[in-house]
């Protein structure tokens, strides 16, 4: 008499709360389980460029090189701690196989001396290799990217951004119509937009191409207002966000103000 299987959907749910050591177990027992085992499994993969490691992880993840191998159609979200660009450029190769990612965090190690800014071409690397990226997070402190809003433009269906870092847009804050910034729109499908370390550069990002339709969070921290440039300040940037914004944190220094628009 045989066992009576349990339906697929139950067996998928058992699986989702197993440990590791457990999931690679589950891959193992029979067809029916290896996509949902390896997909939980392999879902999000950390990488770390350090000069501390050198090759190991390097040649621990040669194996995604094999015609073989088919663990990248698993992989969501990609994480890279860094305290050398150099070291990212090593490991892009690698990188590159994962085009199904959806999610990308890029930190920076608590090294001392802090890491260096990351090269303009390994960004565009980046860019070129997660086109369709829904969610990125820029944890890096003392970065500081020459051009933020060509970059972060690289990503139209980008829903989540999590990006922390000094800005340092080229382009001319006297100037209220910069058309290259209107060149680099913000991706019009984001929704959570949380950002530090910079303003009135933002703003002038935000002024200057209004395409916010679906944004329901903003987060804005250690923003400084702008006597400067009249053109920047806080109720004409404010004025720039669309209808849907639902919740609007502003963290100025030593200040912190939550609004909830939708409520009001």
């Amino acid at each position: 008499m045989t066992t009576p299987a349990l339906p697929l959907e139950i067996v998928e749910n058992i699986i989702d709360h197993c440990d590791r050591k457990t999931l690679a177990e589950c891959s193992l027992v029979c067809s029916r389980w290896i996509a949902r085992s390896r997909y939980q499994r392999f879902r999000c993969l950390l990488f770390i460029a350090s000069k501390s490691v050198g090759d190991y992880v390097v040649d621990k993840f040669t194996f995604l090189h094999s015609t073989e191998c088919t663990i990248p159609r698993y992989v969501k979200r990609v994480v890279i701690l860094y305290d050398s660009s150099i070291e990212i450029a090593r490991l892009l190769p690698t990188i590159a196989l994962l085009t199904k990612t959806q999610s990308l965090v890029i930190s920076s190690l608590p090294v001392s001396p802090k890491p260096a800014d990351i090269e303009g071409g390994i960004l565009d690397a980046i860019a070129q290799i997660f086109p369709d990226l829904r969610s990125l997070e820029m944890r890096c402190e003392d970065l500081s990217m020459k051009n933020p809003a060509s970059f972060l433009s690289s990503f139209p269906n980008l829903e989540n951004l999590d990006f922390r870092g000094k800005w340092t847009q080229t382009s001319n804050l006297q100037n209220e119509e910069d058309s290259s910034l209107s060149l680099c729109p913000p991706p019009a499908s984001l929704r959570v937009l949380k950002v530090s370390n910079y303003f009135p550069e933002l703003a002038h990002w935000f002024l200057q191409c209004r395409i916010f339709p679906n944004l329901t969070e903003l987060t804005l921290e250690n923003f400084i207002l702008c006597a400067t440039h009249p053109h920047l300040n806080i109720c004409s940037f404010l004025n720039s966000l669309g209808p849907a914004l639902k919740t609007l944190s502003l963290v100025e220094r030593n200040k912190s103000r939550t609004f909830n628009p939708g409520m009001q």
